[in-house]
């Protein structure tokens, strides 16, 4: 398995090998673990988002509700493309890609 060097905190140091040592688990295990979790969750998080996307657009989710999931800037920043490319413009879908990152 390939090795990654990683820095951090003396302090954030001390936090991760208590929480390895409480549940058994070396160092590198309890690292690996919340990496792993990280990426399960932003996975999820980004298909979330591109479900309630979808149903914005759709006409199902109102702009208020779009809000309360994304925040109100992040919204808005959606609804005006969504808005200037509703006509079916094919390039909608690349576009909200790009805003996405």
């Amino acid at each position: 398995m390939p090795q990654v060097p990683l820095r951090v905190e003396s302090e954030l140091l001390k936090k991760i090998d208590r929480f390895a040592r409480d549940k058994y688990e070396t160092r590198s295990d309890f690292i690996r673990d919340a990496v792993v979790e990280k990426i399960k969750s932003e996975t999820e998080e980004a298909t979330t988002k591109d479900l309630i996307l979808a149903r914005y657009v759709k006409g199902d989710v109102t702009f208020k509700e779009l809000s309360k999931f994304l925040g109100k800037k992040e919204a808005g920043k959606y609804k005006f493309f969504i808005k200037f490319f509703r006509d079916g413009d094919k390039r909608v879908e690349r576009i909200l890609k790009q805003l996405r990152k």
